[in-house]
Parts: structure tokens; sequence; C-alpha cells
């Protein structure tokens, strides 16, 4: 059974700006031929490296490190945002294939865009 994806238009890419070449054409090449359940776990292996890191930052803060708790938490955040944000634009198409993670992704994007829309009209009426 087929679902349809809902979802923005695709972005061409050129060569200068990671499609394939340069530093880490290699690796993409290589998560792209990662099955589906290998590309879900190499989304799913940092994710679990990085989201303690955002625990403990939270608990070094309580420590009354601040300026600690808040370098380790930025790290944490930015490392989440550059590299498991990367590494699932890759991977998404893969992770698609997997009929339960396709249902939950047009959950997910169907409730995104309706809240955005309700956001907007509030907008709209202040």
């Amino acid at each position: 059974m087929a679902i349809q994806i809902e979802g923005r238009p695709k972005l061409q890419r050129s060569k200068d700006a990671g499609g394939g070449s340069g530093y880490f054409g290699p690796a993409r090449k290589w998560l792209e031929g990662l099955g589906p359940y290998q590309s879900l776990a190499a989304v799913a292996v940092p994710t679990a490296i990085i989201e303690p890191f955002k625990l403990a930052a939270v608990a070094i803060c309580g420590s009354g490190h601040w300026f600690t708790g808040v370098l380790v938490i930025i790290a944490a955040y930015a490392t989440g945002f550059l590299l498991v944000e990367r590494l699932f634009s890759v991977v998404k198409p893969k992770l698609l294939q997997l009929h339960w993670f396709a249902v939950i992704w047009n959950l997910f994007t169907r409730c995104r865009r309706k809240a955005l829309a309700m956001f907007r009209s509030i907008a709209t009426l202040a």
C-alpha cells in the first residue's frame, strides 16, 4: 500500500552546495546507500548520544554552574541541529519507505501545517 507523502517541493542543489561532491560527498553517498532501518539507526544513535547532554546541562545549571551549563546546552543544541538535522535530511527518503514512519511523518506535517495556519490567522487579527 502506497502512502502519499505531503511536503514542500524539493530544491535542486548545486554540486558546490553539498550535492555530492566535496568533503562530505563520500559520507553522503554511503548514507544514501543504507537501507531504511540502517538509516533509522544512523539518525537514532547520534540523537541518543546528544540528548543526555541536554539533561546534564540542566543538572549543571542546577548545581550553580550557570555559565558551564549554558555552554553545554548551547553545544548540545548546536550539535543536534547541525549533525542530526543534516543526517535526517539525507536519510529521510529511506525512512519514508517504512510504512509506520511515513504515517507518523504525515501526521506530524499535517499538524504542523494546521498549527502554522492557525498562528498566521491569529497574527493577521492582531
